[in-house]
């Protein structure tokens, strides 16, 4: 999670790296991230009403955000081979997920290292 300064926009990130690795979940990845997110945004509730201080105000400073926002950080291989292909094309994973999303963040991004302009951070 990440609140930017002025308090506008909260930012739910999951961050992915199949750079050496298969994934080996039955579960398809925009509804992992997606599930996710709606358990983040329900925990956050729950401690809004039923939390203790400091975890309530905290809780309280993301959920005054005016804005929702998800982004899944996906790196796979730079250079795909047999062993380590690229198992995720961006653009449909990005379009799965915002189908998914779509109530809370119909602008959901997906993003790797290359494609890092869209958010208001760096990754090195």
């Amino acid at each position: 999670m990440a609140l930017e300064p002025d308090g506008e926009t909260f930012w739910l990130i999951e961050i992915k790296n199949y750079d050496h690795q298969d994934r080996n979940k039955e579960l398809e990845l925009w509804n992992e991230i997606a599930l996710k997110s709606r358990d983040t945004l329900a925990g956050l509730v729950a401690t809004w009403f039923n939390g203790v201080d400091p975890h309530r105000q905290y809780a309280r400073r993301y959920l005054r955000a005016r804005k929702l926002r998800i982004v899944f950080h996906l790196e796979q291989p730079a250079k795909p081979s047999r062993l380590f292909p690229r198992a995720f094309d961006l653009a449909n994973v990005q379009l799965k997920l915002r189908q998914t999303v779509r109530p809370l963040d119909p602008h959901a991004l997906v993003v790797d290292k290359q494609q890092m302009g869209r958010v208001p951070w760096t990754v090195t």
